[in-house]
């Protein structure tokens, strides 16, 4: 799922906040904005949701963003706002896509792997595309098990052992790499000498995140000499991913770390929002960027498809540039 979209909704309650006089406060689809008391949207019907990580085009109406055109999270005057509400186009209607009609894109960073790219062979599927916790938070049951381990800054990173060419092919989020010991996510593949572990299970795509490479983001590590954690294990003839404990397991028998675990236990929405903040568990210099959670079996739900959700804390929002 996780489709790029900017719709149009019903212009949520707009409320006055303690502490200022100028701004109002409101939510759409679990996600808080903030907007001047005097917005066209204000009293409007509807009005557009352009949430974090649009870029909206060059434009008269947009000169207050002073030539950022990417939509960030932010605080105004102490209020936490995690995208813009603008006011609807003429004839449009609830639930529109107005991304293309209003020149609106998905933000797309460079991917800074570096390195050279190679055809996608088909032996392994790309990652879940991941759904966000404040929308679709209610999908989880109260008092379900539930595992949460930490979003980390890093790179998203995934192998297997093609059996069919008798190699390991390594690749990022989007596109495989060709084999380079100076590539991140080679180097951290033949660190951990998967192409040897993994020659024994060509039947499993493994996924997780490259550490070391984002700016700001180190956890103690360097460029030059990447780590890894795995987040998940894929039986790739199945194309089903291993219920949590058996991807711990999964791990353990290659050695290779997983992701650290901050919470398995019944299911409270105010206890996951909680780990959202505060420092790494992998590098407590950095700032925590969130979770992810999942239920402890996997799960399938026919709005989002595979139950799994990511959270990003407001202090990592708030200073990510």
């Amino acid at each position: 799922m996780s489709d790029f979209q900017v719709r149009v909704v019903r212009t949520p309650k707009l409320e006055r906040q303690p502490g200022t006089d100028r701004l109002l406060r409101g939510e759409v689809n679990g996600f808080p904005v903030t907007v001047a008391i005097d917005s066209p949207v204000v009293g409007a019907s509807l009005a557009v949701f352009i949430p974090v990580d649009s870029v909206v085009p060059d434009k008269p109406e947009f000169a207050f963003l002073k030539g950022d055109f990417h939509i960030r999270a932010a605080r105004r005057r102490g209020l936490f706002s995690m995208g813009l509400l603008w006011p609807a186009p003429p004839d449009t209607v609830e639930g529109q896509d107005v991304a293309e009609m209003m020149g609106i894109a998905r933000h797309e960073p460079k991917d800074p792997a570096g390195g050279d790219n190679e055809r996608d062979g088909g032996y392994m599927p790309r990652y879940t595309d991941i759904e966000n916790f404040r929308q679709w938070h209610h999908v989880l049951i109260p008092g379900e098990e539930v595992v949460a381990t930490e979003k980390i800054h890093g790179q998203c990173w995934r192998a297997r052992y093609a059996a069919e060419e008798n190699r390991l092919v390594v690749g990022s989020f989007e596109v495989m790499k060709k084999r380079d010991a100076a590539q991140s996510h080679c180097a951290a593949a033949l660190t951990y000498g998967l192409e040897d572990k993994l020659r024994a299970y060509p039947d499993f795509a493994i996924y997780g995140e490259v550490l070391g490479t984002q700016k700001g983001y180190r956890y103690g590590r360097s460029e030059d000499k990447p780590d890894l954690r795995l987040f998940d294990v894929m039986d790739a003839k199945k194309r089903v991913y291993l219920d949590y404990d058996d991807a711990v397991r999964f791990a353990a028998d290659i050695a290779v770390p997983m992701v650290p675990l901050l919470y398995r236990g019944p299911y409270d929405h105010d206890v996951l929002v909680a780990l959202g903040e505060g420092p790494s568990t992998i590098h407590p210099e950095h700032v925590r960027e969130g979770f992810v959670v999942k239920r402890a079996k996997e799960s399938w739900d026919e709005h989002i498809q595979r139950v799994l959700l990511k959270y990003h804390g407001q202090g990592f929002l708030l200073k990510k540039k």
